[in-house]
């Protein structure tokens, strides 16, 4: 009879090696962001597409391109869902010069803006252009961004050229300098440089008076204020 032998062994691996160039195993996390089945899809959000008659037509018309850009509609379909949405002058408008112009929906923006603006988008490129800082920087980013509205076709570093060019010269050579990426970036530097220009001119008047001996404001021991009408000037004994 054989004797019995007892051997120790261990089972195995069972999980198979990892393919090459593979990373390990990582555990499962859940994704932290879910999506809430209650919340409407794209296509259950109805947007309304506001009709237009008279007055500007710059904000009717951006808003159409909202609308035709949300629910993505095809360029052979917008003519169709704009001129539906015309009244009183503007559709009048479009029905006596509609052969005139592009069968499209760039030829009817661009009727309803001759027609209702006075100017067409040609004419707006040139004024963008010649724009110029008259007033405080608010003043101006206010006005060139009302006009910029009213311009297609300028790309965006030929904006931001325009904004710069308009500036003064105190603030359009320091905002230069720092070659602004966008125009927001480019309106914010002008607004600083604007506050730097005028520090320094107050500053500037400040030290003329003193030079030609204008009276000048000195704070007494109490907190009150004294005028001087020149600097105290030690005498001779």
């Amino acid at each position: 009879m054989r004797p019995q032998t007892h051997m120790n062994y261990t089972q195995p691996d069972q999980t198979p090696p990892n393919p090459p160039n593979t990373p390990p195993n990582r555990p499962n996390i859940p994704h932290q962001t879910t999506l809430d089945p209650n919340l409407p899809t794209m296509r259950q959000i109805k947007l309304e597409l506001p009709f237009f008659g008279v007055g500007d037509p710059v904000e009717w018309i951006n808003r159409v391109e909202q609308y035709f850009a949300f629910y993505q509609i095809p360029d052979d379909k917008k003519l169709a869902i704009a001129s539906m949405h015309l009244t009183e002058k503007a559709v009048d408008r479009w029905f006596l010069f509609h052969n005139e112009f592009a069968n499209s929906w760039p030829g009817l923006a661009e009727l309803l803006m001759r027609e209702f603006s006075g100017y067409t988008t040609v004419d707006y490129q040139a004024a963008l252009g010649r724009m110029t800082q008259n007033g405080v920087v608010k003043q101006y980013i206010d006005a060139f961004t009302k006009l910029s509205r009213r311009v297609s076709g300028f790309s965006h570093e030929a904006l931001i050229a325009c904004f710069i060019g308009g500036l003064k010269d105190s603030i359009r050579a320091h905002v230069k300098a720092r070659k602004p990426k966008t125009l927001y970036e480019s309106y914010e530097l002008a607004k600083v440089f604007e506050e730097l220009d005028l520090s320094l001119k107050i500053h500037s008047k400040a030290a003329t008076r003193i030079a030609q001996g204008a009276p000048h404001r000195i704070n007494n021991w109490n907190g009150g204020v004294n005028v001087n009408p020149r600097p105290p000037v030690m005498q001779q004994r």
